[in-house]
């Protein structure tokens, strides 16, 4: 398990190691990480001393075969340099702080300048392997949350830095370009190779850009170089091989290190104070705050939404009928003008309240009312941060939902981005739509909360919007419509970052949590987005944290009176004019639960009370054997031979499991695979639950299938990715060679059609999530698996031709934001990914089975359709249509399963018989010449 860790036990660590390292090795002036290739640079250090990582303190260790794993310290070219031989990677499960804590010990041992290399894969002009590319920017569009264990945190630098020159200017003359960012460890897709050079990328590769963020934090300057191992997937028809592109970095290595030497010579310091950041003191206010876990919250069940809208109303006198998320730039001053604070409740206060962020922990609930019209209210306001994490704002938008409030309002901070240098700068944007590829927005571990969630577009309330706009227009307030995104992240956009969102459609894009939209549009409740923009894309040159403070404060307190107004003109039930807060007792509905004696209210879950967070091992072999060899008893000696993964949602896949003549086995919760180690385990037969997931092994025209149905995607389910994960792993140790996936898809593409069947040919994964994240065992197959083969879709292709139903190959971008959710989600799946559908399903798992060179069929149904022109998204819902697709699925299911499509072809068997001739005819000659010896 990963140790949670407050922030003034990490810098105590921090600075512990610095101490270690001054006394052993001494300052440095140069910080380097030495990516592969570089490892040969060391020899030429003079006075070298090293310190393995595991005598530091707090430093992570490597698990990369080809990571020394030691600083070292000396000096190259009469400059005293501090080089972290050996780097960890987020793939090997580890999280921001631990990724970065190499780099911040550059920094605090005195090092001015960071030379970061990396290995990556090249894909623009005269990116050939062996060739070096100097950075000059970054992208990283799946991740999000950089560096959130440091906002706040003096001793790891500056809160907000600027990142318009994250990469110094002060460069050779090489090559130059711009750095993307992969989840790993697989290489990328062809189509997100593609995707990557539309959003102006010019090198991939899984390393690197925390990094840099975390030393520009620091105020270091810093110099990126890739070195170039390989042209980009998909460019190139060769296969990547990790064996192939180590071979390439041991050839070109001298090459690179012969140039970081030169570079080192040449490079001149800029005059600057040097802090002493070990003097500085964390505020004593954070002592006992934890760094953020990596993973959500666990998800609360309703009756803790109950309880906790129960402690509520026994604190305050009106119930609220509208909710006021507050950002952190705007002020409370601006608003206690226009509503009057009677009661403030601490969050951490309240029972069950997920406390995770340090906003959380210092943010209060502000009863009262509207001055004007006395309607009653409530503002959630934090000033001491960047705003909540995800879980804390859906926990609260349940609550208030739960308390009765008839709509709620956020505001965020922004940066515009599509706005012409013609155009008059507005300041005020109301938000017509999101683009958001990495929250869903719901947070209830409970049927009674999963069953009110409704698939419907995110609209947001065009009332509500109309109505601001009106009382706006009045004010003379400079306002507009537009898409909003968020990286959740304590750092502007780099200059192609605003490229890359650009692209996406978006016009302004912020740091805080979209999580309280999301919740509100899955549970129906009217919602409002409002996003002041502080500054535009041209400006980023002069953009400071003051500058935003002072933009923010100019116009916060027109558009907070316009906000008040619309409250005043939008809830009808108001307080009598003449009188104060009354006590309002409103039975809490318990649907027949039986009354039970009053007990202490539970406290808020802090950070430190979540269950602990799992090292993400990707299935350990030997554990997966016992598992394989538990139910292969339990089967009574069932082959398994093939294996269909049936998404959730789709009505028509759920009739998969009675198939006329499928013979059902065993059925078992997929939460309990992991558990199957003892031969003794007893399971239940009938065992079924929609929403967590299970697998079902049978057997259907004599052929052992098992059926492995994940259950919800949604955060309210018990299932985990890494339970998928297991049972893939188990598919293949019993031979399966090929997953069939059942997907629900969502049509971007004007000549799909709602009910069309299609084949996935390739995919852009936007959702960050990478299934096999974590400890790599080399038994399930490489580190690093080559994306641009993994579907095959031949097979099918002949057999749904032979029944006459129509189907097409077409490309996905994965999100994990339900796929019915926004129009505005359209345009970066066409933009930028070249995407006929978007899959919010299970298509990520393809890294999972690629790993282990099994092959994937992903046929999927259309069964929404966003349309960009009428701004609406259609869905399936004929019910003919759907009798129709579930015939035709019965049929492809059949002509799949007696074609034998799933098994080894006989050309496969005769090259792998003739291969495994070839072994032992060279073994048996080999072991001739040894006795004849």
């Amino acid at each position: 398990m990963i140790e949670r860790i407050k922030i003034s036990e990490y810098n105590q660590k921090l600075l512990s190691a610095v101490n270690i390292i001054k006394e052993r090795i001494g300052e440095g002036d140069i910080g380097m990480v030495l990516g592969s290739g570089l490892g040969s640079l060391a020899d030429t250090i003079e006075n070298v001393k090293e310190i393995p990582y595991s005598e530091i303190p707090g430093m992570p260790q490597t698990s990369v075969s080809s990571h020394k794993g030691c600083l070292i310290g000396g000096k190259l070219k009469g400059k005293n340099v501090l080089c972290l031989s050996g780097r960890v990677h987020e793939y090997e499960g580890y999280s921001d702080h631990e990724l970065t804590y190499g780099i911040r010990l550059l920094g605090l041992c005195g090092c001015k300048i960071l030379i970061i290399t990396n290995a990556a894969g090249g894909c623009g002009e005269g990116m050939e392997p062996g060739s070096i590319m100097a950075i000059t920017d970054h992208i990283f569009p799946s991740k999000t949350n950089l560096l959130t264990d440091s906002f706040i945190d003096p001793i790891l630098g500056e809160e907000l830095p600027n990142l318009s020159d994250v990469y110094s200017s002060r460069l050779l003359n090489i090559a130059r370009g711009t750095y993307l960012l992969s989840p790993g460890p697989a290489f990328e897709t062809a189509e997100e190779v593609q995707s990557g050079i539309r959003g102006g990328a010019t090198a991939f590769g899984m390393s690197t850009i925390v990094e840099v963020l975390a030393a520009k934090k620091l105020g270091m300057e810093v110099f990126g170089f890739s070195h170039i191992s390989n042209i980009a997937a998909g460019i190139s028809k060769k296969k990547l091989k990790h064996e192939d592109i180590t071979e390439q970095i041991e050839t070109s290595g001298p090459r690179m290190c012969k140039f970081v030497k030169e570079f080192v010579s040449r490079i001149t310091f800029l005059e600057q104070e040097k802090e002493k950041f070990e003097e500085k003191k964390l505020d004593m206010k954070y002592e006992n705050i934890y760094i953020p876990p990596y993973y959500k919250p666990p998800p609360p069940k309703y009756e803790h939404i109950r309880e906790a809208g129960d402690y509520i109303r026994k604190k305050i006198l009106a119930l609220p009928k509208v909710c006021l998320f507050v950002s952190c730039y705007h002020e409370m001053e601006n608003i206690e003008s226009h509503f009057s604070i009677q009661q403030t409740i601490s969050l951490k206060k309240i029972p069950f309240m997920p406390i995770i962020s340090p906003s959380a922990h210092f943010a209060h609930l502000f009863f009262g009312h509207t001055r004007k019209n006395r309607v009653p209210g409530c503002l959630v306001f934090s000033k001491d941060f960047r705003g909540f994490y995800e879980g804390e704002l859906s926990f609260l938008v349940l609550l208030f939902r739960e308390l009765g409030v008839n709509f709620m309002i956020q505001t965020f901070i922004a940066s515009g981005i599509n706005q012409n240098e013609n155009q008059e700068q507005k300041d005020v944007m109301i938000i017509d739509d999101i683009v958001n590829y990495h929250l869903t927005g719901i947070q209830c571990n409970d049927n009674e909360i999963n069953q009110k969630v409704k698939k419907t577009a995110f609209v947001l309330n065009n009332d509500l919007k109309s109505q601001f706009e009106k009382i706006a227009n009045n004010d003379k307030l400079n306002i507009f419509r537009g898409v909003f995104s968020t990286g959740m992240t304590p750092m502007y956009l780099t200059n192609n970052g605003f490229k890359f969102q650009s692209v996406s459609g978006v016009d302004a894009f912020g740091m805080e949590s979209l999580d309280g939209f999301l919740t509100a549009r899955n549970f129906d409740v009217k919602f409002l987005g409002i996003a002041n923009v502080v500054y535009y894309q041209k400006d980023i040159k002069i953009v400071t944290e003051k500058l935003i403070s002072q933009n923010a404060h100019k116009s916060a307190s027109k558009f907070m009176k316009c906000l008040i107004d619309m409250i005043d003109s939008q809830v009808e039930t108001n307080l009598p004019e003449k009188q104060s807060f009354v006590e309002q007792k409103t039975q809490i509905p318990l649907d027949n639960q039986e009354k039970t004696p009053k007990k202490e209210a539970k406290k808020s879950l802090l950070a430190t009370e979540f269950p602990p967070e799992p090292i993400y091992d990707q299935g350990v072999y030997g554990h997966v054997e016992k598992i394989k060899s538990t139910l292969s008893k339990l089967l009574n000696g069932l082959k398994i031979e093939l294996a269909i993964l049936i998404e959730n949602g789709v009505e028509e896949f759920k009739n998969v499991l009675t198939l006329k003549n499928f013979k059902r086995t065993k059925t078992i919760p997929l939460s309990e695979i992991a558990n199957l180690v003892s031969p003794d385990y007893k399971l239940e037969d009938d065992f079924h639950d929609d929403n967590n997931g299970f697998v079902v092994f049978g057997e259907f025209l004599n052929v052992g299938v098992m059926l492995i149905y994940p259950g919800s995607n949604e955060p309210h389910s018990k299932t985990s990715i890494h339970d998928v994960v297991i049972v893939l792993r188990l598919a293949h140790l019993f031979s399966v060679k090929s997953l069939f996936l059942l997907c629900e898809l969502c049509s971007v593409n004007p000549e799909l059609q709602i009910g069309d069947f299609v084949l996935v040919k390739d995919h852009t994964n936007f959702s960050g999530i990478s299934p096999i994240r974590g400890l790599h065992d080399e038994k399930w197959g490489p580190m690093f698996c080559d994306m641009t083969t993994t579907y095959s879709n031949k097979s099918m292709i002949e057999i749904m031709n032979k029944l006459k139903i129509p189907v097409k190959e077409v490309n996905a971008m994965i999100s994990v934001d339900p796929i019915y959710s926004s129009v505005a989600l359209a345009t970066p799946a066409k933009n930028l990914c070249g995407a006929d559908v978007i899959s919010a399903g299970q298509l990520y798992q393809t890294i999972t089975i690629t790993q282990m060179e099994m092959k994937a069929i992903a046929l999927g149904i259309i069964h929404t359709k966003i349309d960009t022109e009428k701004r609406v998204i259609e869905n399936l819902e004929s019910f003919e249509q759907k009798n129709k697709i579930e015939a035709n699925l019965r049929e492809i299911i059949e002509g799949y399963i007696r074609n034998r499509s799933f098994q080894e072809s006989n050309f496969e068997k005769i090259i792998n018989y003739t291969i495994g001739a070839t072994i032992l005819v060279s073994a048996g000659i080999a072991i001739r010449n040894n006795l004849r010896k």
